[in-house]
């Protein structure tokens, strides 16, 4: 074996002993489901990509949070909270679509790997403009 050789190795080496001393709860959160799931969907129930999506504790005396997502591809928006009691969820106007604020309220959950689900069905809105010439 040549010298190359040998360090290739040895960094494999390294890589594999390192990967064994992952400390396991890493392992787990990283592994770990969203909380909170909201996925929009317009009238003829297709996702929604792109939407923004808030979600705000309303529980009284608790510090505040509020969380703000994107939908994906899917139209879902993930929320990784630790916390249950009362949320404000809203979709505000955007992209020709009316928006849509429900509340909500969420349990402790009866595993670390439950997932609430939410589905938010928005509509479209036409404005009219008036072209004079």
């Amino acid at each position: 074996m040549n010298a190359n050789m040998i360090a290739v190795v040895l960094g494999a080496v390294a890589l594999v002993a390192g990967a064994l001393q992952a400390d396991p709860a890493d392992v787990l959160d990283q592994q770990r489901p969203p909380a909170l799931v909201i996925q929009v969907v317009d009238k003829g129930w297709l996702p929604l990509p792109g939407m923004h999506v808030v979600v705000t504790c309303r529980d009284v005396g608790k510090r505040a949070c509020r969380f703000t997502e994107t939908t994906d591809v899917n139209g879902n928006a993930s929320f990784d909270t630790d916390r249950h009691g009362y949320f404000d969820v809203r979709v505000p106007d955007q992209g020709g679509f009316k928006g849509l604020a429900v509340k909500i309220r969420l349990f402790p959950p009866p595993t670390a790997t439950s997932t609430a689900h939410v589905q938010l069905r928005i509509t479209q809105f036409l404005k009219y403009v008036n072209i004079e010439d």
